[in-house]
């Protein structure tokens, strides 16, 4: 695709069959890709890349471009793009942000992954169905306290001239990021991708995990250091709810109501951690040492007693 797409459209509807063939392939997709990868992340995000994860500019360029495969940004940045000089360039630059915060997530989740399995078509078909399926979970299984704050993002875009459904998918990208936990793990499970997501976006809503992710991402990043900090505690506060989704489905998954008997069985646990978190909102302003102890006291939820 990378290399068809390099061609002018008379050339590919005449000679499209023979494109794939042309001796300079390599090169072409190579040309093509990195163009993606500065136009749309930045000059520098290889750099950061490779000082937060290890990964060679190859593994990095591979990543991007499954997650660019994935969540379907091209097709995303060619509705964005039609919008020109009909609705404002400020609008337009929340909503390819949007999904630059979306990319650079998921280029990370992807380097991190054990193995680093970066084998681009392999993992565009083992990731994409599912999720497809996750997004329309997320939108049929939101709580209303996160439906409101969707409802809230989406209305500036709306207001300025965006169509509703565009509107919804750009308000929809900051949650999307968890889906390949989702997916991950029910491929790793042999189990069903909407099982799986029940789990995880039930247990966020009854222990208030997307409250607390919206406050790590809300800390105040001043330099590299502080960057690398905030993505560090993101990283394991999704590491921690992984791990619960794992707890529940190895102890209650075949319940009718399996979160619900999973934390019933942990109930004492649970209710020190609820107490915790509502102390911490009534406290009101949050720092990287206070969510640093909520992370970790999630990280005890479940766990396996110390001898």
């Amino acid at each position: 695709e990378e290399a068809i797409a390099y061609f002018p459209t008379p050339l590919r509807e005449r000679f499209q069959p023979f494109m794939s063939e042309h001796r300079l392939s390599r090169e072409i997709i190579a040309t093509q890709v990195t163009n993606s990868l500065a136009n749309r992340m930045g000059a520098s995000f290889a750099l950061r890349m490779n000082e937060d994860t290890g990964a060679s500019p190859g593994e990095v360029a591979r990543a991007y471009s499954i997650a660019r495969e994935v969540f379907d940004a091209r097709g995303f940045w060619r509705r964005i793009e039609a919008l020109d000089n009909k609705v404002s360039s400020e609008l337009q630059l929340q909503a390819m942000l949007a999904m630059w915060r979306l990319l650079r997530q998921a280029t990370r989740w992807l380097l991190n992954l054990e193995g680093r399995r970066l084998d681009i078509r392999q993992m565009v078909d083992r990731l994409a169905p599912g999720l497809k399926l996750v997004a329309r979970a997320i939108r049929r299984d939101l709580p209303a306290e996160e439906v409101e704050s969707l409802h809230q993002q989406m209305q500036p875009y709306t207001e300025g001239g965006f169509p509703a459904a565009l509107a919804e998918q750009t308000a929809m990208l900051d949650r999307l990021f968890p889906a390949l936990d989702v997916v991950e793990t029910a491929a790793r499970r042999r189990t069903d991708v909407t099982r799986v997501a029940r789990v995880f976006f039930g247990l966020a809503d009854r222990l208030e995990l997307a409250w607390l992710r919206r406050q790590v991402e809300g800390l105040v990043v001043i330099g590299r250091w502080h960057a690398l900090s905030r993505a560090g505690l993101r990283d394991e506060l999704f590491s921690q709810h992984n791990r619960l989704v794992e707890c529940v489905l190895r102890s209650a998954g075949r319940k009718r109501d399996p979160v619900g008997a999973w934390l019933a069985e942990n109930e004492a646990q649970v209710r020190e951690l609820t107490k915790m978190l509502t102390n911490m909102k009534d406290h009101g302003e949050m720092d990287y040492a206070t969510l640093s102890v909520a992370v970790r006291a999630l990280g005890e939820l479940g766990a396996e007693p110390r001898p």
